[in-house]
């Protein structure tokens, strides 16, 4: 049976013009009401875009906000928490530690809260006593808001090189489920076709870690632009990310720009998986070749025992 024809939005305007102010006040309550139905609809959709409370802080971190007072990034103003103490300063971006060695020191890792420009800033690469800063201190960037609730998922979800053109992804897919069978743990490994859209969504909620190996996808713009490509021309994308019921407590995406969101002011897949409920995500936020990922991918598995960022601070230090 067709439906009935719309009025068209020309001829809605005019009949608004037309109707009496009584009908006007009801209309303006009818899309209150839609705005406010809309609005819990997207809440249910995306939980995390729904808490407001910020995130329990670690006390023995030093916290490292920082704000970029010109379009480049260049300028910064640093604000320093840490034991109760907190500074403030102007520096440019490069001297954002100066006067800052003795909390630094005393400090059991840095926590990094950088805003716009700012975030593209490699604070673990700053000079800090004449060796980087990650080498020598864990470094690890948080998200300013608390994210979900974490569940308790078991095993291990491997994806590896789903478009089919990256053999160490692959090979690195392959010898990290092994490292995490050879630990008892149950895995599930997805190689080239197997790695759909589909698939990740059904195991993702279901496990306690992620290892993605394969492309990092930042080319298409918009706040849930960035995204994992899987098997034929699909992706995993941030919007899918933040629907999540449950996410991995610990997340590792072995590929280029995970970690980098598709504009300045969007949530990258990175933090939208912190938001969903991981604890623990590693990314990139730069190009990297296949061999170096695969390398950096497998060393950071191999290290079981020691916390992810001191595994990224050993790794720091030896490279």
């Amino acid at each position: 049976q067709r439906q009935p024809k719309q009025p068209s939005k020309r001829a809605q305007r005019e009949a608004a013009w037309a109707a009496p102010e009584d009908a006007l006040e009801a209309r303006a309550a009818e899309a209150r009401l839609l705005e406010d139905a809309a609005l819990e609809a997207l809440d249910r959709a995306f939980p995390p875009l729904a808490e407001d409370a910020a995130p329990p802080l670690d006390e023995g971190a030093l916290t490292l906000v920082l704000f970029p007072l010109d379009d480049a990034g260049d300028a910064l103003a640093v604000l320093a928490s840490h034991a109760g103490a907190f500074r403030g300063a102007v520096r440019p971006a490069t001297d954002a530690l100066e006067g800052l060695d003795e909390p630094i020191e005393s400090a059991s890792s840095i926590r990094v809260l950088a805003h716009g420009p700012a975030a593209s800033l490699d604070v673990h690469l700053l000079p800090w006593r004449g060796a980087p800063l990650g080498a020598q201190k864990p470094v690890v960037w948080a998200l300013d808001a608390r994210g979900a609730p974490t569940r308790q998922g078991r095993g291990a979800l491997v994806v590896g090189d789903p478009r089919g053109d990256l053999a160490g992804a692959r090979d690195e897919a392959r010898a990290v489920a092994a490292l995490h069978r050879a630990r008892g743990e149950r895995v599930r490994l997805l190689l080239g076709p197997q790695a759909t859209h589909g698939a990740l969504l059904d195991a993702l909620p279901t496990v306690a870690h992620l290892h993605y190996a394969g492309h990092g996808d930042v080319e298409e713009a918009g706040l849930w632009g960035s995204g994992l490509r899987l098997a034929g021309d699909e992706r995993l994308t941030t919007g899918d990310v933040l629907a999540l019921p449950a996410a991995p407590e610990s997340v590792l995406l072995s590929g280029c720009e995970t970690g980098q969101p598709a504009e300045e002011l969007a949530l990258g897949l990175a933090n939208a998986f912190l938001a969903t409920g991981a604890r623990r995500v590693v990314g990139t936020t730069r190009a990297v070749d296949d061999a170096t990922a695969a390398s950096v991918g497998g060393a950071l598995e191999r290290e079981a025992r020691a916390p992810w960022p001191e595994r990224l601070r050993r790794l720091v230090a030896e490279r």
